[in-house]
């Protein structure tokens, strides 16, 4: 989630090996990282991802850093929906996309009617955008909203072959990620300013399989090197969420 990074989370596939006999094209690593994720039809039908979860961030000493870490929602839907919840002690930051407004909030947990609601700038609309695609399309359907898919070669990853691909969004937002070669697993993901994220343990829902956690190493805005873990509790799929969970808050006056 690139609250995560990216957050949150993109998954994966598998062909036969007969079709890696040399390197494989970009369609053929993509259409097996899906497999590993599930069959066609369980990923097509995907509507909405609900997550809860918790996040604990860590610097370069691993000391926990409490100020950053507690409680997250996301929630995604289909086609361009997201909301993001981290509640930091008695601070409460929301981020909202509704199609083409972003949107955050920030306010106390106690009086939350005290809070400051700002609407996205247009770079960070344009990443929110992006992380919300990248978390429902499961690596498919790029070109659709103007971006494009490209080979970046092939690597090894902890001692397995690796195929690397970027997912190059509109702005030239880049996702690098690197695949299993035999698998098609997602062994890992790199974002803009050198952030890299890894998956570890995996649960099956409604016959999609989750992570069940993510661990992203980057450097916070002072140019320290943190270490953040989001831990997924529960992963619901298919719920239905009115338009109103999205949409810019309307708050009452004092």
């Amino acid at each position: 989630m690139n609250y995560l990074r990216g957050l949150i989370l993109p998954l994966i596939v598998a062909l036969p090996l007969l079709a890696f006999a040399g390197t494989p094209s970009a369609d053929e690593a993509i259409t097996k990282a899906r497999a590993y994720v599930g069959k066609e039809r369980d990923i097509n039908g995907l509507r909405s991802i609900h997550y809860l979860a918790h996040m604990e961030v860590r610097d370069s000493t691993g000391a926990l850093v409490k100020t950053a870490s507690g409680p997250m929602e996301l929630i995604l839907q289909k086609p361009d929906q997201q909301l993001v919840v981290r509640t930091l002690g008695q601070l409460r930051d929301t981020v909202g996309l509704d199609g083409l407004t972003g949107w955050q909030r920030t306010e106390s947990v106690g009086e939350p009617k005290k809070g400051r609601t700002t609407i996205l700038p247009r770079a960070q609309l344009r990443q929110t955008q992006a992380n919300a695609f990248e978390n429902l399309s499961f690596f498919r359907g790029l070109e659709q909203r103007g971006g494009r898919v490209e080979m970046r070669g092939e690597t090894t990853i902890e001692g397995r072959p690796a195929i690397r691909i970027a997912f190059i969004h509109p702005g030239e937002l880049v996702f690098l990620r690197s695949f299993d070669r035999e698998t098609g697993r997602l062994l890992l993901s790199e974002g803009q300013d050198g952030e890299r994220s890894r998956e570890e343990g995996e649960c099956v829902v409604q016959g999609i399989r989750f992570p069940k956690r993510v661990i992203s190493t980057g450097r916070s805005v002072d140019g320290k090197m943190m270490v953040t873990t989001l831990f997924f509790d529960e992963i619901k799929v298919n719920e239905v969420f009115p338009p109103s969970t999205f949409a810019v808050p309307m708050v009452s006056p004092h």
